[in-house]
């Protein structure tokens, strides 16, 4: 397989364009666990161009390690898991990441609020641009 297609599917699974659970992240080396919880939903403007539905999350301290903007990260809690990049910071230093309400909803029922998760990740990185936050 070529380096942009790997990409495309990447990007496609990222975006939501398949709605299946991912059970290994390749090149997994480091993880770091906590709180999660959620935000960007019912068409708010946080999502900075990102249609509703994509799996992003805002980074907090525990994640914003090296070249973290555009990491992709495996979050898991509730039994479950769900792959997503990390598109934005977030200045939450009791959690350890906010996720986009469809990226949280692949885990538990929004109305939870909060969620204890383990996040794991590697060398797949897809270099975002800056957002207009830190």
């Amino acid at each position: 397989m070529t380096a942009a297609l790997i990409a495309c599917i990447v990007v496609s699974d990222i975006l939501g364009l398949t709605a299946e659970p991912v059970d290994v992240l390749p090149d997994t080396a480091t993880e770091v666990s906590g709180t999660a919880s959620w935000y960007c939903g019912g068409g708010s403007a946080c999502t900075r161009g990102y249609p509703e539905g994509t799996l992003a999350a805002a980074a907090g301290p525990a994640l914003r390690v090296g070249d973290w903007r555009g990491r992709i990260v495996k979050v898991c809690g509730n039994g479950r898991c769900v792959k997503v990049i990390l598109a934005d910071w977030c200045a939450c230093p009791r959690r350890v990441i906010d996720l986009y309400r469809g990226a949280f909803s692949k885990l538990a029922s929004p109305s939870r609020g909060v969620l204890r998760v383990s996040i794991t990740w590697g060398g797949t990185t897809l270099g975002l641009p800056p957002t207009d936050t830190q």
